[in-house]
């Protein structure tokens, strides 16, 4: 392929992946705009469980029926997980006692690494240690990060592909509280 034709070929890829991005434009923020990212979903949780990345035993997230459930995918080898941490960790240790739990699951990573992270994030809420990547297929997940946002009854309402924030969590969360 000469390179006039290898230029061609990457150009309509990323034609293509900014397309497909858009697919992803459900939501209005608070200033009108749309939220890149966020999907509306109303699909029940698949069986979501795996081995605890810190401590033993397994770890299933039917165990927080009642409450929303913020469900990220995360990995070391992430970026934008990298920097969407600490705000999940302010948002788990803002929304403790009203009802919200917060569920990690590190995806294809290095059990070694994950707990450091853990470590070094001080992340109080639980991780679902996932190597193979089986839970992330179940919901269609391309890489991390992922962040699903559950009802008290267990029903999937928001999914939020790639760097989440604050000021677009927050008010999925609070919606499903009751609170808006």
């Amino acid at each position: 392929m000469t390179n006039r034709g290898a230029l061609v070929v990457a150009g309509a890829a990323v034609v293509a992946f900014a397309l497909g991005a858009l697919t992803y434009v459900t939501r209005s923020n608070d200033s009108g705009g749309p939220d890149i990212g966020v999907t509306d979903v109303n699909e029940p949780l698949p069986a979501v469980a795996g081995p605890a990345l810190v401590g033993a035993g397994t770890i299933d997230a039917a165990s927080d029926a009642g409450e929303v459930l913020v469900v990220n995918f995360w990995a070391t080898w992430c970026a934008p997980c990298k920097r969407e941490q600490p705000m999940l960790q302010r948002l788990a240790d803002d929304y403790s006692g009203r009802g919200v739990s917060f569920l990690g699951i590190d995806h294809r990573d290095n059990k070694a690494a994950a707990r450091e992270w853990i470590r070094d994030f001080d992340v109080s809420y639980n991780s679902i240690f996932d190597p193979s990547g089986r839970l992330a297929n179940l919901f269609g997940m391309v890489g991390p990060p992922l962040t699903l946002v559950v009802d008290p009854q267990g029903v999937m309402r928001y999914r939020v592909f790639g760097e989440t924030s604050r000021q677009q969590l927050k008010p999925l969360i609070d919606e499903l509280l009751g609170q808006t």
